[in-house]
């Protein structure tokens, strides 16, 4: 279920998009809140110089409010079950991270004892580098992704992963924290899997300690 949510998401999204493309195409500006109800009828008060764009427009607009509709079910669905989850109601008691970002991480993870260690998360979320190793020579490319992008791409992950590091004291955690938020450019654009690989890691023990109330 959190995967149809992921995929609807993604086609409400791409409708969006080819709405705001026809837009500019006839040099039309956008007001705020334009997928809010008011935004929506805006949009069909609209008269198009040809009627082909006034039909890809409707279709486009009903498209929207359908998958929307859809998305609300779904979540409905989703927040029902993660009520009665132990896990998702743990994840959720550390600051800025929301059901969706609880769900997806129990949903994959599941239970954490089946890790031999932290860092073997890392590993399944796809979040580590490719290997090329021959003789002495052993190169480190880009990371694999072979894990469920749902996880990896949950946007709250990074502020899970930095309320970890505040809570925790360990040094290693505290100097990639300075690294990654005090000084932010000091890390490449291809530092940020890495950043996230540790977060996640970081994350794992949570689920852990499913008995806990709280996090801290």
């Amino acid at each position: 279920m959190i995967e149809h949510r992921h995929r609807l998401v993604g086609e409400r999204t791409r409708s969006k998009n080819v709405l705001r493309a026809l837009c500019r195409g006839y040099g039309l500006t956008c007001p705020k809140g334009l997928w809010s109800k008011m935004g929506l009828a805006w949009l069909r008060t609209i008269e198009w110089s040809n009627e082909m764009s006034s039909l890809q427009r409707d279709i486009l607009v009903e498209r929207v409010e359908s998958l929307t509709a859809m998305i609300r079910r779904v979540e409905i669905v989703l927040k029902r079950r993660a009520e009665i989850n132990i896990g998702v109601r743990l994840l959720m008691t550390i600051p800025g991270v929301g059901i969706r970002t609880a769900e997806a991480m129990v949903a994959y993870i599941d239970t954490a004892d089946r890790f031999s260690c932290n860092k073997s998360v890392g590993g399944y979320l796809g979040l580590v580098p490719r290997q090329d190793a021959s003789g002495r020579v052993n190169r480190l490319g880009h990371i694999t992704k072979d894990g469920p992008g749902t996880v990896t791409q949950t946007p709250c992950g990074l502020k899970c992963g930095f309320q970890i590091v505040l809570d925790s004291s360990d040094s290693e955690y505290s100097h990639c924290y300075e690294a990654y938020i005090l000084t932010p450019s000091r890390l490449s654009r291809n530092s940020k899997p890495y950043s996230s690989r540790f977060i996640f890691v970081s994350a794992d023990p949570c689920l852990a300690r499913r008995s806990s109330r709280e996090w801290r």
